[in-house]
């Protein structure tokens, strides 16, 4: 074992240092080593690493949260983002219901419940874009954009998140370790933020569950994208074409679409999935699509972004590959023709990322294994 892992408080935390260790190490064909590394990196431990480096125990904004948790009895959900009832991001709401039960909070379906903690959207909830607080209030906001570069980064929001910072009962959850450090640099606030993979969803599984695993000759379709056609996009999509002006057209399929089922067999028969910023900077990942595709087999090409907190683990057990727009067509045709000459051992590989994907986050034990007891009535501060 590497010297430097015994400085870490708990092995399970020490996920960035050993995949930076490990991506010297493994070889894509050194099956054994990578099954060992991914059996002991799983998304758990990516979420329990974020934790650790936000909120540290002692620190403050490991404190708030703490007290903040073992103060009320119930937690209700009330954040809304369209296109039904939660829209895009239902699947945040579901893990986090299951982290709260977890720790042994019960949900309410009472917004008014005065032992619920609320969690709520610095964008959209019941009460609109405002953030109401008050000193009898546990309140979690769900922080789900891009901060660096969102357009929608109102002043209501960012008051929201100040608020929030003021607040004896406020925490926010945030997916991204570039927007914690947006948040600790630019708008000042730190002390209320804990980091965690919320965005790592589920919401297609139910889907998926009624379809077999294709191999790769099953799957017709080249490339596949599904998301809001933002001009950024637009302009991205344009130059995905296939660089050898003598081999065939592409084929592929890149629309807007919220029809779950059909986004779920278009992934299940393509063999490269493509994500691309809303954006043009750079910002956090887009990891609700990066988890909703990854379960399907396709090869997950995304456009590089700027978080770094358990990268190394996404490309070596997820099989993400990350490149700027102008490498994305090289990169798409060296995976294509690795699909070509060896199917076989690429489906081999597609079978070992995929069950590393379904095994997604155990949110029931996050909370209770963060603060380092087996139940809310021990917890220690």
């Amino acid at each position: 074992m590497p010297l430097f892992l015994t400085r870490c408080w708990s092995l399970v935390l020490c996920v960035i240092a050993l995949s930076t260790h490990f991506s010297y190490a493994i070889e894509d064909d050194d099956v054994s080593d990578l099954e060992k590394f991914c059996s002991a990196h799983t998304q758990t431990s990516i979420a329990l690493s974020m934790l650790e480096h936000s909120s540290p125990k002692g620190s403050s904004s490991y404190k708030k949260l703490g007290k903040l948790l073992n103060s009320f009895s119930h937690f209700h959900v009330d954040f809304i983002f369209g296109l039904g009832e939660l829209g895009l991001f239902e699947g945040v709401a579901q893990n986090l219901s299951q982290m709260m039960q977890g720790y042994g909070l019960k949900k309410s379906k009472d917004s008014n419940n005065p032992n619920a903690i609320v969690f709520t959207s610095a964008f959209l909830n019941s009460n609109g874009r405002k953030l109401i607080l008050d000193e009898n209030r546990g309140v979690i906001i769900v922080q789900t954009e891009q901060l660096c570069c969102s357009n929608w980064l109102s002043e209501d929001v960012v008051r929201n998140l100040e608020v929030c910072e003021e607040s004896d009962n406020c925490i926010i959850l945030e997916y991204s370790d570039n927007n914690y450090q947006y948040m600790k640099e630019e708008l000042k606030v730190s002390k209320s933020v804990v980091l965690l993979p919320v965005m790592l969803q589920g919401r297609l599984d139910r889907y998926y569950r009624r379809h077999h695993l294709p191999a790769n000759w099953e799957r017709s379709i080249d490339i596949a994208f599904f998301g809001t056609l933002t001009e950024h996009r637009k302009s991205a999509l344009k130059t995905i074409e296939n660089p050898n002006p003598t081999n065939p057209e592409w084929e592929t399929a890149m629309e807007q679409s919220h029809d779950k089922l059909k986004i779920v067999q278009t992934y299940l028969h393509s063999k490269v999935c493509l994500t691309v910023h809303a954006f043009p900077q750079k910002g956090p990942g887009e990891y609700h699509r990066l988890s909703e595709l990854g379960v399907s087999g396709c090869v997950p090409v995304m456009e590089r972004f700027e978080d770094t907190l358990g990268m190394q683990v996404y490309k070596l057990c997820g099989g993400v590959v990350f490149g700027d727009v102008e490498e994305l067509p090289d990169q798409i045709a060296s995976i294509l023709e690795q699909i070509d000459v060896d199917e076989e051992e690429q489906d081999d590989s597609m079978r070992r990322r995929v069950e590393w994907w379904k095994a997604r986050v155990n949110w029931a034990s996050i909370l209770v294994e963060a603060f380092g007891g087996t139940s809310r009535e021990n917890i220690e501060l």
